[in-house]
């Protein structure tokens, strides 16, 4: 890896701080001599999600065993997260709709396995299978068969089985 930055020409500055107590170290280096495996393994799983791979397909190539151990993985720039925030805001102008606008408590997002807002944004932007299946199982832990339904009828065939093997395991 260090010797692809390097011919990548990643030769600018990196700052590495090291604290031991109360000593604080500062040494500068070049940033291709910072690049590990694990730089690869987290561009490529911040890449794939950017491209709208979806996180169960990038667990697979990955090997991460859960969404929060790859999510872990994931790093957006501030130009990144501000694209995504304009498309939430142009969203809502729209009608789109996820769990987050119909108040999910922090116990129901941990129960269904949904990351915060923000990574929810970045990680299910265009992808309305995954958010209708997510808005059918809230309704129907809920209670609410008639959301449920709705939800439901929303969903390609491939993502219909999905959510009714999750609510017939899970809840």
């Amino acid at each position: 890896m260090k010797e692809v930055g390097k011919l990548a020409g990643l030769t600018g500055d990196w700052i590495i701080e090291t604290q031991n107590g109360r000593a604080r170290t500062r040494k500068t280096v070049k940033k291709y001599e910072v690049l590990a495996s694990h730089c690869g393994r987290r561009t490529f799983t911040t890449l794939c999600l950017r491209k709208g791979m979806s996180p169960e397909d990038i667990r697979a190539v990955t090997g991460h065993t859960t969404a929060g151990m790859m999510m872990k993985y994931v790093k957006f720039d501030d130009e990144s997260k501000r694209e995504k925030m304009s498309l939430l805001n142009h969203g809502k102008s729209l009608g789109v709709e996820t769990v987050f606008e119909h108040g999910i408590t922090e116990e129901e997002r941990i129960r269904l396995g949904i990351p915060t807002r923000e990574a929810y944004l970045e990680i299910f932007e265009g992808d309305t299978a995954s958010v209708n299946a997510h808005l059918a199982v809230l309704a129907h832990i809920r209670g609410n068969l008639e959301a449920r339904a709705n939800y439901i009828k929303r969903l390609p065939a491939a993502k219909l089985n999905e959510v009714l093997e999750i609510i017939m395991k899970k809840f």
